[in-house]
């Protein structure tokens, strides 16, 4: 049923001949899918399978020559990780040597640097998002008069609860090095991702972007009518204004 919409961005910039070695991006503090955008010049992914049918598919495919996979990220291009992609294969940034071959860079990027920002969910924003999908679905199921469109929400259903299961293999954590959520830590974090899917699903305003984004993760002009502004609170939630 779509994408878990994101709740934070991480920017990053790569200079000429950076790169990033094969690792997960952490399943405890981010959600089902990270989006990239890639700017500035190309730049190359690439990805290492970890379970062992994996390692033995990707071996029969190639004969054994190949124990990764890479992938091109043209200028300007976006990529999707989700499923297999996120949760079980790593993923790292291959080092690009500049030659004269390289596409011409635009005129804002001097130094050849790769900028990427990733689009992300939060994993209790996640977690919270899925469980509202699945109670929507269920509702939904339950009043459907039709039965071919009960018969799609069934299938849209068991979906969601597939998605839903792979992540609850990983229980969700705070900042980096702060372990594992619980008790009113977990509870706050839920209140507030609640809060932000009530606002967004109320299509009266639009999510105020200082409540989306750090403004260190906003390092470009938002376009006019972007609504900033925004406060919250544990009693009130998300406000505009």
């Amino acid at each position: 049923d779509g994408y878990v919409p994101p709740d934070y961005c991480l920017p990053l910039l790569y200079p000429p001949g950076a790169s990033f070695s094969h690792h997960y991006d952490s399943r405890t503090r981010w959600g089902e899918v990270i989006v990239g955008v890639n700017l500035g010049r190309e730049g190359e992914m690439l990805f290492v399978p970890q379970a062992k049918h994996d390692k033995e598919a990707l071996a029969a495919r190639t004969n054994g020559k190949i124990k990764s996979v890479r992938v091109k990220m043209p200028r300007r291009s976006i990529y999707v990780m989700s499923g297999p992609s996120r949760l079980d294969w790593k993923h790292g940034v291959v080092s690009h040597k500049v030659t004269k071959n390289d596409p011409p860079l635009p005129s804002w990027n001097p130094h050849n640097m790769r900028k990427s920002l990733t689009f992300r969910s939060t994993k209790v924003f996640s977690d919270v998002y899925f469980e509202r999908k699945i109670q929507d679905m269920q509702n939904m199921i339950v009043t459907e008069r039709n039965d071919e469109r009960r018969r799609e929400h069934e299938e849209t259903l068991a979906d969601l609860t597939t998605r839903q299961r792979s992540q609850l293999r990983f229980k969700a954590s705070g900042d980096y090095g702060k372990g594992s959520l619980s008790g009113a830590d977990l509870l706050e974090e839920r209140r507030r991702a609640a809060s932000l899917l009530d606002m967004m699903a109320s299509g009266s305003v639009g999510v105020p972007a200082d409540l989306r984004f750090d403004p260190s993760e906003v390092t470009f002009p938002l376009p006019p009518g972007v609504p900033t502004g925004g406060s919250y609170d544990a009693a009130g939630g998300f406000a505009v204004g």
